[in-house]
């Protein structure tokens, strides 16, 4: 049976960061494996798709009467009355679970799945019931299942997303990936209600959906699911440096 001091220093499941703090690693330990390289990437390609989804969907930043640049990053931070909220949701799980090591399978797969609930899965314009002007264009699925909105029929697939995202980081990955293929198959069957029950105020209609296209946050759900499923014990496993999944790695720590 293998010793709990055999587990490798990216285990997540453990919960033990190294003595001398989990941002050190231990000597001997590649640079890539890391905890500070990791929350580094973790940083990076966190930044990297807000600022591209911001870009790709500017509807909203188009509306503020300041440059484009400081437009984006509004549209990032306050899109919404609740979207700073949002951003420490989803983003401090995720940095936590970087700076204590986790393995680079789970961040990448609990990762996405969890950036994806920032991203854009559709795009509609929030209509003024009063004076019928266009007050704002929101797209990600928080903004669609959060309050204001009066959708709730998407709040189920939030739920299922967030607790995917949460379960591949810090406990099994493949789970937390079932979990979000549940969420992903969910939005199937609440996607309908976008274009046949919008929130309707005095025959006005409160959401007004440009398109019936889901946008690639529903897919950065997809792909991260995909990750967490088959990842695990796989070619990208090792090619990541892991001989053992997580699984593994927590079954041996437990019964030691």
């Amino acid at each position: 049976m293998a010793q709990a001091g055999d587990i490798t220093p990216d285990s997540p499941s453990t919960g033990a960061p190294d003595e001398r703090g989990p941002l050190l690693s231990t000597p001997g330990t590649p640079a890539i494996h890391t905890a500070r390289v990791k929350l580094a990437a973790a940083v990076v390609v966190t930044a990297t798709l807000l600022l591209a989804s911001a870009l790709i969907y500017s509807d909203q930043a188009d509306l503020y009467e300041t440059s484009f640049a400081v437009s984006i990053i509004r549209q990032i931070t306050t899109e919404t009355e609740f979207q700073s909220l949002y951003l420490v949701i989803i983003l401090t799980p995720l940095f936590v679970a970087a700076a204590r090591n986790v393995s680079w399978i789970a961040l990448a797969a609990g990762g996405l799945i969890m950036l994806s609930i920032l991203m854009p899965y559709a795009r509609w314009e929030y209509v003024d019931i009063a004076s019928g002007q266009v007050e704002g264009a929101h797209n990600s699925l928080y903004q669609l299942a959060g309050p204001g909105h009066q959708m709730p029929q998407f709040v189920s697939v939030l739920v299922l997303a967030m607790m995917g995202g949460v379960t591949a980081l810090f406990w099994r990955v493949r789970i937390g990936g079932l979990i979000a293929v549940l969420g992903a198959i969910t939005m199937a069957f609440v996607w309908p209600a976008v274009l046949d029950e919008p929130p309707v105020i005095d025959d006005r209609a409160l959401i007004v959906f440009q398109d019936d296209a889901l946008l690639f946050g529903y897919y950065i759900t997809w792909f991260g699911a995909l990750i967490a499923v088959i990842g695990e014990g796989s070619l990208l496993a090792r090619l990541t440096g892991r001989g053992r999944s997580d699984a593994d790695s927590a079954d041996d720590a437990v019964s030691d």
